[in-house]
């Protein structure tokens, strides 16, 4: 977390609500002046005041600190068991700036995982360990949404999604 990021999420939160400084200031018995540093990036709130600041604009603790909303996971009933209509989708992004988009056909993924539950494909990437026959499960029973999400220990991070295409 930086205080650019976390400022710039703050003033966001604040106008989605359509409240002022003043208004987050007298909600959290702080005054307009603190609300207004938060705001700059010159500080931050003290921790305990992040719990209430969340619950003020609506998000959780995490969505307020990193600024990202999170991922709705659903589960919908696929027409009649037909996943022709559902797609993963792999997003990659390693720490050298490597950005890598998949986009398969739910069909392809099912049809192309081994049985080790791998998905065959070439290379020693960040998803070589995913085992993408649970994915395939969950996506049988209706889930869709961010499925996974990994940050590796060498700043890759992976999110794969499924998601049905009308």
């Amino acid at each position: 977390m930086d205080n650019k990021s976390f400022s710039e999420t703050l003033i966001r939160l604040r106008k989605e609500k359509g409240l002022t400084q003043a208004d987050v200031a007298e909600r959290l018995s702080v005054s307009p002046q603190a609300v207004s540093k938060w705001e700059k990036g010159d500080s931050f709130p003290d921790v305990s005041l992040l719990a209430p600041l969340a619950r003020l604009f609506g998000v959780s603790v995490d969505e307020l600190l990193s600024g990202e909303k999170p991922t709705k996971v659903e589960v919908v009933e696929p027409e009649g068991g037909d996943l022709s209509k559902v797609f993963l989708r792999i997003r990659v992004d390693s720490k050298e700036g490597d950005k890598i988009r998949v986009n398969l056909p739910f069909e392809i993924v099912e049809a192309c995982t081994g049985e080790n539950g791998k998905l065959e494909i070439s290379g020693d990437g960040p998803i070589k360990n995913i085992d993408f026959r649970k994915i395939i499960e969950l996506v049988k029973k209706g889930v869709v949404g961010e499925l996974v999400s990994i940050e590796s220990k060498d700043g890759d991070i992976v999110k794969i999604y499924a998601e049905v295409v009308q």
